[in-house]
């Protein structure tokens, strides 16, 4: 690859009732932050909405690296679990895209990137579960701050 042209990194994004101007509908959305990221690194950020699992190989195809987003909790049934009262809501459309996206990224040995949420679809996607509700595991709620607080 030449320097003209750097590496595209894909970054998944969150499926959200927006509003912005006069509009008001579902958008896929990414805090600028990921890309700016990915950009201030030397990349080419490419948003990557959730779609058909059977997009996942083509999305990944040209792709230098992935980074899979924050957001919803993973659903538990995704690693065998039942739900804990406390799990937010999920995402079910995310989890089969992000899983679906992994196993393709893998199988072409990309480097993966998982922020929070991210972290999580990579613990799943290779076999593993999840402590539902950490606040009984760590002794306080400081992993989980107040909504919109980063």
């Amino acid at each position: 690859m030449s320097p003209a042209q750097p590496p595209r990194v894909g970054l998944t994004t969150y499926r959200e009732q927006a509003s912005w101007g006069v509009w008001a509908e579902p958008a896929d959305l990414l805090p600028t932050s990921y890309a700016d990221a990915v950009a201030a690194a030397g990349g080419a950020p490419l948003l990557l909405p959730p779609a058909s699992t059977t997009a996942a190989e083509s999305a990944v195809d040209g792709l230098h690296g992935l980074v899979l987003s924050g957001g919803a909790d993973v659903d538990p049934v995704q690693y065998g679990a039942p739900p804990d009262e406390r799990t937010g809501p999920v995402r079910p459309d995310r989890d089969a895209w992000e899983l679906a996206l992994v196993a393709a990224a893998l199988r072409r040995d990309l480097p993966v990137l998982g922020v929070c949420r991210g972290m999580q679809v990579l613990a799943v996607a290779l076999g593993g579960t999840l402590v539902q509700h950490l606040p009984e595991v760590v002794g306080d709620e400081s992993h989980r701050p107040s909504v919109g607080v980063h």
